[in-house]
């Protein structure tokens, strides 16, 4: 077959000739950018002229033909995720206007969600290869694709260690109830506390700007490699002095803490072992924690933890309450 005989059959499907054979080098085409972002920039500048005209043409077409007077009942229109993957394209060839507003109203975006409901860790990659870690009890909601879109989006419920793969054209924003995050590549760690309706960023790598989801760009706060930082329910971001590794320990199936406050400890454990801790003297805050083991069953855990602090617990139904003895 010649170079230029699979470009010709598209070309030709594109223009209206519908074949089998066109149908098949599209769809092929389709699947193969909408699976992979970076599939325009390997293509030549003339590549790219072409591609934009075939696309631009058989997306108008589309649209002119769906917004033509009918003169009987209009037969439904059924966009596939192929089409939604051609017309988000348009957007990284600087296709804008009007007509691109239309397209998007036809091919609407879809939206995957993951529950981390087994214990251990959910492991997720992303469309722009960033890579999220989840513990039980979170959930995430991403986009299939980021193609045509200003940033890579994605929300959060809960907690989750993110490795933003590098694009500096595209900014990663994390956004959950009270907070969003906006980085260009890092490594960071997100998690909502609903009990005070904080949420606490702790990055390993990089840099963030953090701030309250209502205040729209997260301007209030930058936070860099090595610091925790936490927004209350007020909206402020101040940060505290934790060690970034006290956030991270859940990810390689230890309980680890060096010097953290025993209130940091408490969260992590309810969100392993899926309990709720109780602090019965607010004096009990200011204690520190040190301590490093596998992740045991929790009483093994509470006997340590309390041992090398002096405290007392009990345990009644899902709650564990710490207290002096």
């Amino acid at each position: 077959m010649p170079p230029d005989q699979p470009e010709r059959i598209i070309r030709a499907y594109l223009s209206g000739k519908d074949s089998p054979e066109g149908r098949a080098y599209f769809e092929h085409w389709a699947r193969k950018l909408y699976q992979d972002e970076k599939f325009i920039a390997s293509l030549s500048e003339q590549q790219l002229q072409r591609l934009e005209e075939k696309l631009l043409a058989g997306i108008n077409r589309r649209i002119d033909q769906a917004e033509a007077p009918q003169t009987s009942l209009p037969k439904p229109l059924r966009p596939s995720w192929r089409w939604a993957a051609v017309a988000a394209s348009l957007t990284l060839l600087l296709v804008a206007g009007g007509r691109l507003y239309r397209a998007e109203r036809f091919f609407p975006v879809r939206y995957a969600e993951i529950a981390a409901t087994a214990a251990g860790i959910t492991r997720v990659k992303l469309p722009d290869g960033s890579r999220v870690q989840l513990p039980r009890g979170s959930r995430l909601r991403y986009p299939e694709h980021f193609l045509g879109r200003p940033q890579r989006e994605v929300i959060l419920s809960g907690e989750a260690y993110f490795q933003v793969a590098k694009n500096p054209e595209k900014a990663f924003v994390v956004t959950t109830r009270q907070a969003k995050v906006k980085v260009l590549g890092t490594r960071f760690n997100v998690k909502e506390i609903t009990r005070d309706s904080s949420v606490v960023v702790a990055v390993e790598e990089g840099r963030v700007a953090f701030g309250a989801v209502e205040g729209g760009e997260p301007e209030n706060a930058l936070l860099t490699a090595n610091t925790v930082g936490v927004l209350t329910r007020g909206g402020q971001v101040s940060r505290v002095n934790e060690e970034v590794s006290n956030y991270l320990s859940w990810m390689n199936g230890r309980i680890a803490f060096r010097n953290a406050s025993l209130p940091v400890v408490a969260r992590q454990l309810e969100r392993v072992y899926g309990v709720a801790v109780i602090l019965a003297d607010p004096a009990l805050s200011q204690y520190t924690v040190t301590l490093n083991m596998g992740r045991n069953q929790l009483p093994d855990v509470l006997n340590l933890l309390t041992a090398s602090l002096n405290l007392s617990y009990t345990i009644q139904g899902n709650a564990v309450t710490l207290r002096k003895p």
